[in-house]
């Protein structure tokens, strides 16, 4: 599969990597879109410390569920899906007020292909 690499500032090469496979609890999306968003943008001009080197990029994507690893329940094979990048707490008065883009406890979720 190929991967949108962050290698440093300035440096985003395409990479083919291994494809894949899900460990308990996880499940393997074909990407079908992708996005780069602002932030992404950020990241390879090295305005911003928040890209660690190797992290794959386009964290804003849309595919459909390949495979899924023991535990997983909510999806199946053959699901669309929307990957959400940002988690919010769901307790605080912002999430509650149907903003969770505010909340402050939100956290960043971070995709990872590892090399099997």
């Amino acid at each position: 599969m190929k991967a949108l690499v962050f290698r440093g500032p300035g440096s985003m090469p395409l990479e083919e990597r291994l494809d894949p496979s899900p460990g308990p609890g996880e499940v393997v999306v074909e990407v079908r879109a992708s996005g780069i968003c602002g932030s992404d943008v950020h990241g390879f001009a090295g305005a911003t410390g928040r890209r660690r080197v190797g992290v794959v990029m386009g964290h804003e994507a849309t595919g459909e569920v390949v495979q899924t690893g023991s535990d997983v329940t909510t999806v199946r094979v053959g699901d669309r899906v929307v990957l959400r990048s940002i988690l919010s707490c769901g307790r605080c008065a912002s999430c509650r007020s149907g903003r969770p883009n505010l909340c402050l406890e939100r956290q960043g979720f971070v995709a990872e292909l590892r090399q099997d």
